[in-house]
């Protein structure tokens, strides 16, 4: 009988509801290897991580403990076919390449790097100061990590490219992973069977990234239409919805659990992505839109890099301009396709996400590269 490969997912990585990333590969690989994890939870359940960011002294008691963890657990990472580490890895993934230097070990370690964090800090969330101390220092740290890895995970193949350029590393050292969903948090749903009112659905953070201000001009293009709009979420920019009445909005200020998000999303006919202007909104694919594909229903995203790379020419998600004249004529297009043919949109996409977002299709293309890279070291 073949063994299976033996993977280690290690780390303090985020798992559970509201983190697809850690919750698709680990459902993914336990069907198809012999999966261990080993994992430390440094982080406390909805901590905030930007400000421990700001006062890193508060996490050196909590990451010293986890390495004496780590350590103990030595033994078990030798045997390792691979080392996945978890996102977020920032510092984990000097760690392990510490342990496997001094076990003698030849684990390949691929490095979850979901995201930058010199980029979302400095530039995305503009908590730290471009050209300060501690954005130069964000800036060689994620480089050193980056360096550090044997192989970087990344969800797209443009932001593969935006980082690669960014820290200077060849692009060779990436292996572009969706984040895709589990079905466990959000799984098809039946299509409304009226659509009298059409309902558009968008739900989130209020980043700069998902274009609020263009959604907020789209929903008052359509306020005389048989169209109502959900929004759900709350940030920084959700006052644009707190300061004005819509006659067609209900907008519930708040982050609501996968089980309560599906009872609205259950009511929608189209899922809206993102519209932001900035270079992040160009090279990611929103978790939103993997939530939508694997609830069966359409979507409406602005036209990216990353969107047209992953997502053009299919009927189902509709890519548009970042403007809200384009979000509202897209919407009013969708409207008005008869009640049949919406149905047939909703199984379509719930289709391409079983073949392309589901845990199993998505770790399919990662332990193929595992394998390719134990083939190469022989």
């Amino acid at each position: 009988m073949k063994r299976k490969p033996k993977i280690i997912y290690a780390g303090n990585y985020s798992k559970g509801k509201g983190y697809p990333r850690a919750n698709v590969l680990l459902e993914g690989l336990k069907k198809n290897c012999d999966l261990k994890e080993i994992y430390y939870p440094l982080w406390k359940e909805n901590e905030d991580k930007e400000k421990n960011v700001k006062k890193p002294y508060k996490k050196i008691i909590p990451f010293l403990k986890s390495i004496f963890f780590f350590l103990k657990n030595a033994e078990e990472l030798k045997s390792a076919d691979a080392v996945i580490v978890g996102f977020p890895g920032y510092f984990e993934i000097f760690v392990f390449k510490f342990i496997k230097l001094i076990t003698g070990a030849d684990f390949p370690i691929f490095f979850d790097y979901f995201f930058s964090l010199y980029e979302s800090l400095v530039f995305e969330r503009k908590v730290v100061k471009e050209n300060s101390f501690l954005a130069k220092f964000l800036y060689f740290f994620d480089k050193a990590g980056l360096l550090t890895a044997d192989k970087v995970l990344i969800d797209t193949e443009n932001h593969r490219d935006f980082i690669a350029e960014m820290f200077g590393i060849e692009k060779e050292k990436f292996v572009v992973i969706p984040v895709g969903e589990s079905e466990e948090y959000f799984s098809f749903l039946p299509y409304p069977k009226e659509k009298n009112p059409f309902t558009v659905v968008f739900f989130g953070t209020f980043l700069n990234l998902h274009g609020i201000d263009k959604i907020k001009e789209a929903v008052k293009l359509l306020e005389n239409e048989e169209i109502r709009f959900i929004l759900i979420g709350r940030g920084k920019n959700d006052t644009l919805f707190k300061s004005e009445k819509f006659k067609n909005l209900e907008f519930i200020n708040d982050f609501l659990p996968p089980e309560k998000l599906k009872k609205y999303i259950e009511k929608s006919h189209v899922v809206l992505g993102i519209f932001g202007e900035n270079k992040r909104a160009g090279i990611v694919i929103p978790c939103k839109i993997y939530d939508a594909l694997a609830c069966g229903r359409p979507v409406i995203t602005g036209k990216t890099p990353a969107s047209r790379t992953m997502f053009e020419n299919l009927e189902f998600v509709i890519l548009c301009k970042n403007s809200p004249e384009k979000i509202a004529k897209s919407i009013k297009k969708l409207s008005s396709i008869p009640q049949k043919n919406l149905e047939e949109l909703g199984k379509k996409a719930y289709k391409y996400y079983k073949e392309n977002f589901s845990p199993e299709s998505v770790t399919l293309k990662l332990l193929k590269e595992i394998k390719n890279d134990k083939q190469r070291k022989r």
